[in-house]
């Protein structure tokens, strides 16, 4: 195995646990709202939203594995593989979320109602919110012909082009809407995801070179940018900004569309990327790669059975360190049954 691929390894993992964390953190602030102080919401929030590059990785090992101009997708691996599995699992764990809630909450699973909710959930995206990853990476998966014809005919100065133009258009611009001018000027791809996927290529390929030092600057100041910013809209939001405007100022700049968010997943993804690592990757690093599909989809039935259900209130039991000590559980609970569901027959081809 390449040792680039092993560091592919690295960063989904530690990307998925980050994200269980960020998940861990979010979920807290929606149950716990109310007993929350402003310290601990300021502090929460600062903490999640310096966790937005886990998403953007994982979609640029993507985009580094999958727009490589050798590597053969056609459409019918593309649609029986990718994009079925994607399918499947936003079928069964729509339903099997949709039952959860059900149970908690006193409702009828044998109701016909019950049926048609979950439908309309599943087909609307209003299933449990970390879902809204499966609908993005359909549209990825489904447009990638398109992108692979771009990485295999376009030339090294196009393709940084392109990507600069996406984030022009989807993450620069936009930022005018937080003074309440929004701009008029857009482009026919107006999510940020395609641009996270071409600069994944480019950053493995080295068709964009991003040095060491350049990417500690950008992830370092990038990093404090929004510890900043976000002290600033819990602080002084409200009147500075305005609440009228605040969601603005939240999407432009704490989302994945964020500049800042961009400026950090390069260099993030470019750090770990240069890591080195032993020739071979190590066992249970290769489980936990293999098992962190299924752990982003399952850890949240622990999560909310332990914030929802029972009612543990990390900012009353005892904060950060719970905090951590909850997403771990949960990221070890997520890998467990996705090991043992990944031995059954057929499994894999979801999980």
């Amino acid at each position: 195995m390449k040792q680039d691929i092993i560091q592919f390894r690295y960063i989904r993992v530690i990307a998925c646990l980050s994200i269980v964390l960020l998940h861990t953190l979010f979920a807290s602030n929606v149950y716990f709202e109310t007993s929350m102080s402003l310290t601990d919401l300021t502090v929460t929030r600062a903490v999640e939203n310096l966790l937005m590059w886990c998403v953007p990785c994982f979609v640029m090992v993507t985009g580094a594995l999958l727009l490589e101009p050798e590597k053969d997708v056609p459409l019918k691996k593309l649609f029986s593989k990718y994009i079925m599995r994607m399918v499947l699992a936003l079928v069964i764990f729509t339903f099997i979320f949709a039952v959860f809630e059900a149970v908690v909450n006193g409702g009828d699973i044998a109701a016909a109602g019950f049926f048609k909710g979950w439908l309309d959930d599943m087909f609307t995206g209003n299933s449990w919110p970390h879902m809204w990853y499966l609908y993005m990476m359909i549209g990825l998966y489904a447009m990638l012909p398109v992108y692979k014809v771009l990485f295999s005919h376009a030339s090294d100065a196009a393709l940084k082009y392109i990507t600069a133009v996406m984030i022009v258009f989807v993450s620069v611009l936009p930022l005018s809407g937080i003074t309440g001018h929004e701009s008029a000027f857009y482009i026919p791809t107006t999510f940020i995801y395609p641009a996270y996927l071409f600069l994944g290529r480019m950053i493995y390929t080295g068709q964009l070179r991003v040095s060491r030092y350049f990417a500690v600057i950008l992830t370092i100041g990038c990093s404090l940018l929004i510890v900043m910013l976000t002290y600033f809209r819990y602080m002084y939001g409200d009147i500075a900004v305005g609440e009228d405007l605040i969601p603005v100022y939240d999407r432009m700049l704490f989302s994945y569309p964020s500049i800042l968010v961009v400026g950090q997943s390069i260099g993030i993804f470019s750090l770990l990327s240069s890591i080195k690592t032993k020739a071979e990757a190590p066992a249970l690093l290769v489980s936990m790669d293999q098992c962190s599909f299924g752990i982003y989809l399952i850890h949240m039935i622990f999560l909310k059975l332990v914030l929802q259900v029972l009612l543990v209130d990390p900012y009353e039991y005892g904060g950060a360190w719970l905090f951590a000590a909850m997403a771990g559980a949960f990221f070890t609970a997520g890998y467990i049954v996705t090991f043992v569901l990944r031995k059954l027959p057929g499994v894999k081809r979801v999980l």
